[in-house]
């Protein structure tokens, strides 16, 4: 899986979560889908390849219901690098993080001055992770001539 959009909603759902998953859309999906729940019915409408494919099969049969999720997913050559990829940076973080820590007590620091060191990097993981997420959604402005 690469991204899911999932609404629950006072009215039909089908054409926001088509626009979530165009949001989200990178490149090189291999199927995307988007199924409704209609009273107690789930109806659901899928297609291979890019999202128009989708948005045209949406645009023939309409689909119903005001809770939806919609999933896309990378084709399978690529959801093994990616697997493989988070795996490794695991072990790295499980090998790495108590070594350090470690270290660190064994430098003479308490638990509450290891905490106060630890916490500012965790917080600038997290705030660098924000703006490389925010960046990627920015269009740059076109230079004048």
């Amino acid at each position: 899986m690469c991204g899911i959009v999932g609404i629950i909603g006072t009215e039909a759902v089908a054409d926001r979560l088509l626009d979530g998953l165009k949001r989200l859309e990178y490149r090189g999906y291999d199927s995307a889908g988007i199924a409704t729940i209609d009273g107690s019915a789930i109806e659901r409408r899928r297609a291979s390849g890019k999202l128009k494919n989708l948005a045209t099969e949406l645009a023939a049969h309409p689909l119903p219901g005001e809770v939806g999720i919609a999933p896309q997913c990378y084709p399978l050559e690529v959801r093994g690098v990616g697997v493989g990829l988070a795996v490794s940076v695991g072990r790295f973080g499980s090998i790495a993080g108590p070594l350090f820590a470690g270290w660190l007590l064994a430098s003479g620091m308490g638990p509450q001055q290891l905490l106060y060191a630890l916490l500012p990097i965790a917080a600038l993981c997290g705030a660098t992770t924000v703006a490389l997420i925010l960046g990627r959604n920015r269009v740059a402005a076109p230079l004048a001539a």
